[in-house]
């Protein structure tokens, strides 16, 4: 791994998209057949919402490494990003196809059939991750949206409360947590979670 990757992906991790981009751009300079560092330039790129310079970075990493499950889930993701649900479903499907035991990968699969409205299809895909690790914060996350979705609410917030228990500086799972107890029409209890996803 060259160092231009090395410190693109601690930069990326900290959300400076903009200098992430410049590093992994450095990066392909050295080696332009880095199917790796293209998905990750497209996931960069998609976080500064430049989705067309995103995408062919996407479709060439899955040119150049088609049988490396990551760029599809990169594609995936950028896929779903846009709105372009159908095509990150099947982005990600092949990535799971290649790697079946990536909870990450069944997470954006749930993560894209919630965004779809299909309820059922995102908990599926959600349990499926959370079997592969018990501890995934997106899946357990959503396995909860789906639930309060489909009007079990009670599994929902079991589900919130279990994950609080593993992270509970979580900001996402305090938001869900906030939403899951306005619709059992507990506002205070709700405000509570609100204020913890809302720090900083």
């Amino acid at each position: 791994m060259s160092a231009h990757y090395a410190r693109a992906l601690l930069l990326f991790q900290q959300a400076r998209h903009e200098l992430a981009e410049e590093e992994f751009r450095l990066a392909l300079a050295e080696d332009p057949n880095n199917a790796m560092g293209h998905a990750m330039l497209g996931l960069c790129l998609a976080r500064r919402e430049r989705y067309d310079e995103a995408g062919r970075e996407a479709a060439e990493a899955v040119q150049r490494e088609p049988d490396e499950p990551f760029v599809h889930y990169a594609a995936a993701s950028i896929f779903n990003d846009r709105g372009r649900f159908n095509e990150a479903e099947a982005a990600v499907s092949e990535a799971i196809r290649l790697d079946p035991n990536d909870a990450d990968y069944h997470a954006l699969l749930g993560q894209i059939r919630l965004n779809r409205r299909d309820w059922p299809g995102a908990l599926e895909a959600a349990e499926e991750g959370l079997r592969l690790d018990p501890e995934n914060s997106d899946c357990l996350n959503l396995r909860a949206m789906a639930l309060i979705k489909l009007g079990r609410k009670a599994e929902a917030g079991a589900t919130l409360e279990s994950a609080l228990a593993d992270d509970p500086e979580n900001a996402v799972t305090h938001a869900n947590q906030g939403w899951a107890l306005l619709q059992q029409r507990k506002p205070n209890e709700a405000m509570e979670h609100f204020r913890e996803a809302s720090r900083p």
